[in-house]
């Protein structure tokens, strides 16, 4: 793999209501940036972040994946998250290393209810958001009222940047109002539009539409809006700069268009993720405090001591508990050692990679911003902070929601009682509401009573159980 400076990262969360095509939309980027050599789709169950059986079978993501490619010299790092609401701390985690966020608004259906609810997770995190009306392929698809929900659910932040030629079975691309210059797809799911003049009939629209940008643009910056009103406009290069200047300060929101299952839009959508979305040099995150209780901001010097924050663990058959993380800060080095902040412990940071969907590409090393995956670490779990010695560094566990439900569980036989001994132990691996220090306490206590009543010969309940 290609070595990235942490300028050339960019970690992007794609987040919005279940159905609204985020694993097609990842996988058409990775089709059309050459990282696949075919088209990924969720009906085929051959999607690169839909890889557990359940999800192939149901046709919708139950966790967090992640899946990178290269575009024009950076790396994105797309991170698929659920889109149903019982599903919620897995996207929850996710947005918790994110550096910005594509959301996914139907064209048809308009904003849902959980993309208003991780819209509120995304501000918590503060990142920043480019909204993509997707599916303008599909009978009915209206973008302007779905622009206007997401107006009405956002704020007048979300401004289109982008207008569709076509509707419905005749869309077949869009005038982007930046460069005011339209781009035309094939149906074969490529993914390379092809640049042209604005359709006469559109002339008079665009111009409308980009003088409404422009002006909510310079509007966002002080010394745009002294250039605005000298000039009466603003030139492509100021409004890229103040595009993404407000896009940063998350005073803007660009509204895209996209058929994801027909690759319309991939390239313009890998453009703007590493045009307009930030790097983690752009976007400082407050990670947590040192020991003395200090804020502590991630720190990108590669010469750093490292810090990273564990934020998704699961249990494979194969390989063991694998757990992923985000560099915060200096450099991750394979082979290398690190000290768990909650247990500590000194685990050994062997089988160091990169994910792609299932597969784990092995790396070297992890920049500060990076996603990586750590396999077989003894005793590390999710929220857990990973960090070099003479380090003070302590991440901030991810917040996640309180629990929805309690349940019981008891076994049929006193022969299952192994084995719900043996999923809680992986439920505790890889549920994510688990690395919060209440739950961890929760379900230590519940362990402890189980092997108590196990050996008074008694069958327990795990009654009180949240999830």
């Amino acid at each position: 793999m290609a070595k990235y400076t942490t300028a050339d990262l960019r970690n992007v969360g794609v987040i919005g209501h279940g159905d609204t095509g985020k694993m097609t939309l990842i996988s058409a980027c990775l089709f059309t940036s050459g990282t696949q050599n075919r088209l990924g789709r969720v009906e085929d169950g051959n999607a690169v972040t839909d890889s557990d059986a359940q999800e192939i079978e149901r046709q919708f993501s139950i966790q967090a994946a992640l899946a990178h490619t290269d575009w024009k010299g950076s790396q994105i790092t797309f991170i698929d998250t659920p889109g149903y609401a019982v599903f919620r701390t897995e996207t929850k985690g996710a947005l918790r290393v994110a550096d910005g966020a594509l959301v996914l608004v139907d064209a048809l259906a308009g904003v849902d209810v959980m993309t208003e609810k991780v819209w509120e997770y995304r501000r918590d995190d503060s990142i920043p958001a480019v909204i993509v009306v997707n599916r303008l392929d599909r009978e009915n698809a209206d973008f302007d009222h779905a622009v206007e929900t997401c107006v009405d659910a956002f704020g007048r932040e979300a401004v289109p940047i982008h207008l569709p030629i076509g509707a419905g079975r005749e869309f077949e691309g869009f005038v982007d109002l930046v460069e005011m210059k339209a781009y035309t797809y094939k149906f074969d799911g490529k993914g390379k539009g092809k640049v042209g003049d604005i359709p006469e009939d559109m002339a008079e629209a665009a111009a409308t539409a980009r003088a409404v940008l422009v002006e909510m643009v310079a509007e966002s910056n002080e010394g745009l809006m002294g250039l605005f009103f000298d000039q009466g406009n603003l030139d492509r290069a100021q409004l890229i700069q103040g595009i993404r200047r407000a896009v940063h300060r998350r005073r803007f929101h660009p509204t895209v268009c996209m058929a994801s299952g027909h690759g319309i839009g991939t390239d313009r959508i890998m453009d703007i993720c590493v045009e307009i979305l930030p790097s983690p040099v752009d976007h400082p995150q407050l990670v947590g405090h040192d020991d003395d209780g200090k804020k502590v901001f991630a720190d990108t010097d590669p010469t750093a001591p490292f810090a990273a924050l564990v934020f998704k663990t699961v249990s494979d058959d194969f390989a063991g508990r694998i757990n992923f993380l985000k560099v915060f800060a200096g450099t991750l080095k394979a082979d290398g050692h690190a000290f768990n902040v909650r247990t500590d412990a000194d685990e050994k940071l062997t089988n160091l990679s990169s994910p792609q969907g299932k597969d784990l590409q092995q790396i070297d090393e992890a920049v500060a911003g990076q996603i990586c995956a750590v396999a077989k670490l003894r005793d590390t779990g999710t929220s857990d902070t990973l960090r070099a010695k003479g380090s003070a560094m302590k991440i901030e566990h991810v917040a996640y929601p309180q629990a929805a439900i309690s349940f019981a569980i008891e076994p049929e036989s006193k022969g299952d009682e192994e084995k719900i001994s043996q999923a809680m132990a992986r439920l505790m691996d890889e549920i994510p509401c688990s690395g919060s220090p209440v739950t961890r306490r929760r379900m230590n206590s519940f362990c402890r009573a189980w092997a108590s009543s196990m050996s008074r010969s008694r069958w327990p309940s795990s009654r009180g159980v949240s999830t």
